[in-house]
């Protein structure tokens, strides 16, 4: 799950055109449709976006394995719009 979430993040960081920026994960948290309860525990690393998003993905990726499976693309789909640079 660790390799995953670790390659999950590289790519929504790369989604985003974000690499190496400090971004606000909240958005993405929104769009994921991630509790309130996990968001809050993400933001306890707020100096460290890394951490964060891991939480966020690994939380969401919970069960998603079949459906991301099936269409690859799903996270993109969800997380579109997102994208800082349009």
């Amino acid at each position: 799950m660790e390799v995953f979430v670790t390659d999950i993040c590289e790519y929504v960081r790369r989604l985003l055109r974000v690499e190496g920026s400090i971004f606000n994960l909240v958005p993405i948290a929104r769009k994921l449709k991630i509790p309130e309860e996990i968001v809050k525990e993400a933001i306890k690393s707020w100096q460290k976006d890394e951490e964060q998003l891991k939480i966020i993905l690994q939380h969401w990726s919970m069960g998603q394995e079949e459906r991301c499976n099936a269409d690859p693309a799903v996270l993109r789909n969800i997380l579109q719009g997102l994208n800082s640079k349009g």
